[in-house]
């Protein structure tokens, strides 16, 4: 895990975790809308089959027309790139954005290169907030449920409930939307690895995660 990073400049991130169908993109419209300026929606869901083509079109008829739309399932930088100028990006959603990224590379279940997605998907937001100075990420927090029977069910819930946790460090401000009410989150503890010394392993040395209060920039 790398250092948390402070976002560039005044840039703004902002972090709107909810379950499913709990209201969190309609807040992070509002957000959006409360920031000004031309706005750009990177929608990365994919219409993999009627029901999800039907929710896809029901959170576009939500966001205003005049806001632009990038429908980019894997690179959101790109999408970035491609919209100068727009002062405000929301990315709807973290979760359907890491699915595809795991599809993608081929993830069939838990293993290090969890920890490669989630350094790739970090440098993909940082890239973002690089180019735009307000970012608002939309994401599913997985965290309350069981541990999934499925390697693949527990591989995504394990490199999302990271990256929550990751973009919940580096944003400014942090919400968890239950039923419609957004509740504003506090800075949350920051991950760190400090390597100590196994004793029952000859000496070799093992990394452990700690966790200290961090102030969440």
């Amino acid at each position: 895990m790398r250092p948390t990073a402070r976002p560039p400049g005044n840039h703004l991130l902002i972090l709107v975790l909810g379950g499913i169908s709990s209201g969190k993109s309609g807040f992070a419209l509002r957000l959006a809308h409360a920031q000004g300026g031309r706005v750009l929606v990177i929608a990365t869901g994919r219409a993999s089959d009627p029901e999800m083509e039907a929710r896809i079109a029901a959170h576009r008829r939500q966001r205003p027309a005049e806001w632009s739309l990038a429908e980019e399932a894997l690179r959101p930088e790109q999408a970035a790139r491609a919209h100068p100028g727009v002062e405000v990006v929301v990315i709807d959603s973290i979760d359907a954005w890491v699915a595809n990224r795991m599809e993608a590379a081929g993830v069939e279940g838990p293993g290090e290169r969890l920890d490669e997605l989630e350094e790739a998907c970090l440098r993909a937001i940082e890239e973002v907030l690089a180019l735009v100075p307000k970012v608002i990420c939309v994401s599913s927090e997985v965290g309350l449920g069981t541990v999934p029977l499925h390697p693949l069910g527990r591989a995504f819930a394990d490199l999302l409930g990271r990256l929550n946790q990751d973009l919940a460090a580096r944003s400014t401000e942090r919400y968890l939307v239950v039923a419609g009410a957004p509740l504003p989150l506090p800075p949350p503890a920051r991950r760190r690895r400090v390597e100590s010394q196994d004793r029952d392993s000859g000496g070799d040395h093992v990394h452990r995660e700690e966790r200290d209060r961090g102030d969440g920039l």
